[in-house]
Parts: C-alpha cells; structure tokens; sequence
C-alpha cells in the first residue's frame, strides 16, 4: 500500500539562485549531481494528507490467514480428507492426500475453489467463483502432481505430466524468473532439501544511476532450505512457532 510519509518534492535545478532558495529551505533532504549544469534538489513534503488506509494492506494479510485456516481446521479437516499431511504452508496450501478419488472429494467443498481453469470437459469445470477473491484454485488446473519439493516460502519445485512429456514448475523468491528457468532445476531442489546443498545464482539486471543506463551483474545465495520463521525437528519437519508440540 502506498505510503504518503514518504512522498518527496524532487525538483532539477540548473539556476543558481534557485539552487540556493530550496537548499536553504528546513525541509532540504539531499541531493544529486547529474552533470555541471544540472543538479536534482529533493525536499520533504511540509504538509501531509493522509488520505490512504495503509492498515489495509496488513489487515488483507490478516483476512487471509484466518480464510486459510478456516478452510483447513473446520472445512477440510472435518468433513473430507482423513488422511493427508500438509507438504508446504505460506500464502498456499501444498496437500499430500492419501484417498480413492481426490476430485470426488473436492466435489464436497467446491464453493470454496474456483474451477473456472479446468478443462470444459472435466466435470468440475465451472466459472462460478471465476476470479471471486476468497476462492481457492488448482496450481495446475486438475493435473496430477507427481513429484513436489518445499523449501521454504515462495521457493518451491513440483513434477507434472501434461500428457506428452513431464514438466517442471519452479519458483524462487528473490531470483530473476530467467535464471530459475536456466540456472534451477527439480533436482537442486532435492538436493538442497536432502543433503542441505545451497545454490549461489548470476543474473544481470538493467539499472539507471544519475540517469545513465549499465547492466549490472550479480551473485546471491539461491536455494537454500533453512526457514527462520519454523521450529525445526529435523531437515524436512518444522512447526509453527507457537505450536504445543514445541
């Protein structure tokens, strides 16, 4: 949510006098040479209208949470699935069910997915709850997942067959989309999950200093399967802090 403190008055001076008139001024904050005849004069507002509710973005955080654990401890815990364990837990929910018929199951609770990303011929294809906030959808709109790795928030890989061939889905925060397409595969995952193997990704990113342009080349630490936000019992099993079996 866009936050109005930390608005500024940014000006591009090339007077002299007036140079001296905004500097002069308490709410001078800095400045910015560009060349010897051009220099950008920033300025803190003096006078602030607070006029966007910047507790919402922390209060959708919250609707959020308690929408997730509303589906998992009273909808699914206690009407469909019996057998299953949680894989991975975020903004998510990663399900390892052990059951006959998984979309017989969903069937039970389908006002709380939105199955409009189905295939027509499925039989739980529907555009009801199509993009309605507060609906859950497939990741993989009633494909399979055969294989699936979670290392931690927004960092995981899964295994799927779209029908001719077996293909990856892989995301990981913090590292450019075209270097976890090259540089990340289904096997990193498993390796820095298992035997606690980080990666150290490149990638190059185009960024402007004093207005001029250059590609600037970086190296950051990558996959890596510790998660400070857990309590670990081991390297694959955690708990929430504050659970009682801690």
């Amino acid at each position: 949510m866009e936050d109005i403190r930390r608005h500024r008055n940014v000006k591009l001076m090339t007077d002299q006098k007036k140079l001296v008139k905004y500097t002069s001024k308490p709410s001078f904050d800095h400045f910015q040479i560009f060349n010897q005849h051009l220099v950008g004069i920033e300025n803190k507002k003096v006078n602030i209208l607070l006029n966007k509710p910047i507790y919402v973005g922390q209060a959708i955080l919250d609707i959020l949470k308690a929408l997730m654990y509303e589906f998992h401890y009273k909808n699914n815990e206690a009407h469909v699935w019996r057998r299953y364990s949680i894989a991975f837990y975020g903004y998510s929910l990663c399900y390892e069910i052990m059951t006959d018929d998984v979309y017989k199951d969903m069937e039970i609770i389908k006002d709380h997915f939105d199955f409009s990303g189905y295939p027509q011929t499925h039989y739980l294809f529907s555009n009801k709850y199509k993009k309605m906030p507060g609906k859950f959808k497939d990741e993989l709109d009633g494909v399979p997942i055969k294989e699936f790795v979670g290392l931690r928030p927004k960092m995981y890989s899964l295994i799927y067959d779209d029908g001719n061939t077996e293909q990856e889905k892989k995301t990981a925060k913090g590292i450019k989309k075209c270097a976890v397409k090259k540089q990340l595969k289904h096997a990193n995952y498993k390796e820095c999950l298992f035997q606690n193997v980080s990666t150290m990704n490149s990638m190059k990113l185009i960024k402007s200093q004093n207005h001029e342009l250059f590609v600037n080349h970086i190296v950051k630490k990558g996959l890596s399967n510790f998660d400070e936000k857990r309590f670990w019992i081991n390297h694959i099993k955690s708990y929430a802090y504050g659970h009682f079996k801690i």
